[in-house]
């Protein structure tokens, strides 16, 4: 699809496709790298892409969740939803839990933490104690046609807006992608803005 005009797409995931019409600095890179060493926000950045799960920056909202992959050619959200479990839906609580609080307590306060951990173990872990086995939701792929290679790249997750940004060049325009969970909406977010020029891109999942 041409991306010249916002238009959405869903699979667990809401990902905004518009052109921009504003430009970046010189330096995509000064916009986070410089900033964050004087905003005091707090910044996690790179300049590379994740070459494993490790390496991807997570968004969430808790519910649905995503590692963000920050790829130049390939995007990859590997996409997470706490409703992706084996089995039925069950009550894990422990009934004697709220009860066994102020006794654990107790026993921290009076250094006696084997015992409090004991205590813990038998009352509050939560029943049963195996968990059902649990898949990842799966992959969201976003595949980019460039006409050059890539500059001036950076990949940033701002803790202060729970944002994961990837920013960069080509030729001589400037492309941004922002990712994000909003827990109101109940969706994944992500905007792709690209100034002054189109590109052309193909969405699928894994």
């Amino acid at each position: 699809m041409k991306i010249a005009a916002a238009c959405a797409f869903a699979v667990a995931a809401v990902v905004a496709l518009g052109a921009g019409g504003g430009r970046f600095p010189a330096s995509v890179t000064d916009q986070d790298t410089a900033a964050s060493r004087y905003d005091g926000r707090l910044r996690l950045w790179y300049r590379q892409p994740a070459a494993n799960w490790n390496e991807a920056l997570p968004i969430g909202n808790g519910r649905l969740g995503a590692m963000v992959f920050g790829g130049v050619e390939r995007e990859r959200l590997q996409i997470n939803d706490d409703t992706v479990w084996a089995g039925e839906k069950r009550d894990r609580m422990n009934p004697a839990g709220p009860a066994a609080v102020a006794e654990i307590r107790r026993l921290l306060f009076e250094g006696k933490p084997v015992e409090a951990e004991a205590l813990a173990d038998k009352a509050m872990i939560a029943v049963p104690r195996r968990m059902p086995p649990y898949q990842t939701l799966g992959d969201l792929t976003i595949d980019f046609t460039h006409a050059g290679q890539a500059a001036d790249y950076v990949r940033v997750l701002d803790l202060n807006e729970a944002v994961s940004r990837v920013r960069y060049t080509v030729g001589g325009s400037f492309y941004t992608r922002e990712t994000f969970a909003s827990a109101v909406d109940g969706a994944m977010v992500m905007r792709i803005t690209i100034a002054p020029s189109t590109a052309d891109a193909n969405v699928s999942r894994v």
